[in-house]
């Protein structure tokens, strides 16, 4: 959003930090105005999204065609890669996170029509979709920069723009800026939910299950989920926190899908009108714990720092969620 204002210097790290501060706000206000202002904004955002990467495509697709073609021969495949596992689990959180709306839907149900017919088809629909999509961008941006460069760049469409689309290369700064924004509208939109359900269940406490009257918004948890966001605001090198928060994310999905596999095999005949072949759950635990056990050789500071992070929630959830005879003065110091 910043890169036309200071090009070719880096924007100053302040103001990065405020504008991204600015959007967490905004993202705020929307969520907790209208579920539907949001969702429609999402929708927008998500349309302009699509269309600045298929211009990356169709540029892509023409530098393939003039035969720029070097980074994708044999000899030259591999350039710049490494064998180290840890590095590729790196990697793999940093790639994986751009497939992760695929969780959006599933914290959604609760709002949304016929979820046994409308999420499957949406999965179906939506994970073909981006994953051709994304496979095609980067290979239009192999078409203009070679792996050296991408790594050096601190924002691969951009440079990309700036090599390709002459003066039409603004449009693509901003189009970043919309995908974040729109990333950060989602993830807000989505993963209040379950606070707010955890809330419900006595998990968390009882403020954050509040709607607000009038929006029928969670507002108490959107509020308190851009306070959590703000917090990585603080944090320089953004790879850190994607190896923090890969390790703690792959680590919560694999116990959650484990408990999805235990039930199965505890309760096989409990209703269940999504059913998955067992395979693919217990597969996904497994892969997921490779990469959860690799994270945490190659990155041990990091991965020891989220087991701090998760064991910090054992007393508060032994004093009130486990202890059940609480007192009536602790009752009400809980709200």
């Amino acid at each position: 959003m910043l890169y036309p204002f200071f090009t070719p210097c880096p924007a100053p790290y302040l103001a990065v930090r405020l504008v991204a501060a600015l959007c967490l706000g905004l993202v705020g206000f929307a969520n907790c105005y209208s579920v539907r202002l949001a969702a429609q904004l999402n929708n927008v955002l998500t349309f302009l999204k699509v269309g600045a990467l298929g211009i990356i495509i169709v540029f892509g697709g023409i530098q393939l065609a003039k035969g720029n073609t070097v980074n994708f021969e044999p000899d030259n495949v591999f350039d710049g890669t490494t064998s180290n596992v840890g590095d590729a689990m790196v990697s793999f959180y940093s790639a994986l996170w751009a497939y992760s709306g695929w969780q959006t839907l599933n914290t959604m149900t609760e709002e949304l029509k016929d979820p046994t017919r409308n999420l499957v088809q949406s999965i179906a629909i939506s994970m073909p979709l981006v994953t051709v999509i994304f496979v095609l961008t980067n290979i239009a941006y192999f078409t203009a920069m070679t792996p050296a460069e991408m790594l050096a760049s601190d924002a691969v469409a951009v440079t990309f723009a700036d090599r390709l689309l002459g003066t039409m290369s603004w449009v693509i700064p901003v189009a970043v800026a919309v995908s974040t924004f729109a990333t950060l509208l989602t993830n807000t939109l989505a993963f209040s939910r379950p606070w707010m359900v955890a809330a419900r269940e006595g998990t968390l406490p009882r403020i954050l299950s509040m709607i607000q009257v009038d929006r029928l918004t969670p507002a108490p948890a959107v509020i308190l989920r851009v306070l959590f966001s703000l917090l990585m605001l603080i944090p320089d090198d953004v790879y850190k926190v994607l190896n923090l928060m890969g390790f703690l994310s792959w680590l919560g999905l694999a116990v959650t899908v484990s408990g999805m596999v235990w039930w199965r095999y505890k309760k096989p005949d409990l209703p269940r009108p999504i059913k998955l072949n067992l395979a693919i759950p217990v597969l996904f635990v497994l892969l997921s714990l490779f990469m959860v056990g690799v994270s945490f050789v190659s990155a041990p500071v990091e991965c020891a720092s989220g087991l701090a992070i998760l064991a910090s929630a054992l007393p508060v959830y032994a004093v009130f969620v486990h202890w059940e005879n609480k007192p009536t003065w602790f009752l009400s110091f809980e709200g």
